[in-house]
């Protein structure tokens, strides 16, 4: 990869980047930029574009596109030399052969039911422990996590210091923390 300074474009020489290609390709230019703006601006960094030639023009973004892509690809590899075309990563593939490893969707339907269960539970404990705040407490936990406001936010609309807020929050997390 080269560097450029004005960071409004990168080259990438793409038989480095991605191995031998079947591809007459020698480079990819990765700019959001219009072709001729590529092409000045290439020009004012001392990059000779017919050095370039033949390449391909792509987002800025298409690296973590591309890599996404290939790791993908060595994941699906590796799965296959491990597990082999016969267990296969389609839906339903591995339940057709291994029926005695296929959970049911009994099974599934509990798992759920068990979690909505627990984040019940969580969220009575969370309105038991709020009922043990004071009214203030109550009102900056709901301005600070509900409303998103910082502390500065609260102590402007409370006229209050920030540090006063800070504690008061704080105190407040403390108390409901011996609920969990």
């Amino acid at each position: 990869m080269r560097n450029t300074k004005n960071q409004l474009f990168q080259v990438y020489d793409f038989r480095e980047e991605y191995g031998n290609s079947p591809d007459k390709i020698k480079h990819i230019i990765a700019t959001d930029l219009t072709v001729e703006e590529t092409i000045k601006k290439l020009a004012e960094a001392g990059i000779d574009i017919e050095e370039l030639k033949p390449f391909i023009l792509l987002p800025l973004g298409y690296k973590e596109v591309f890599n996404e892509a290939f790791r993908n690809e060595k994941k699906h590899e590796r799965r296959n030399r491990l597990y082999g075309e016969f267990h296969g990563y389609e839906d339903g593939v591995f339940e057709l052969h291994h029926k005695e490893c296929a959970n049911s969707l009994d099974y599934i339907e509990e798992v759920f039911a068990y979690e909505k269960k627990m984040r019940q539970e969580e969220i009575k404990r969370l309105d038991e422990a709020m009922k043990k705040l004071t009214e203030i407490q109550r009102r900056r936990l709901r301005m600070y996590y509900y409303d998103n406001l910082d502390f500065h936010q609260i102590a402007r609309k409370e006229h209050r210091s920030r540090n006063a807020i800070r504690d008061s929050i704080r105190l407040a997390l403390k108390k409901i923390q011996k609920f969990f």
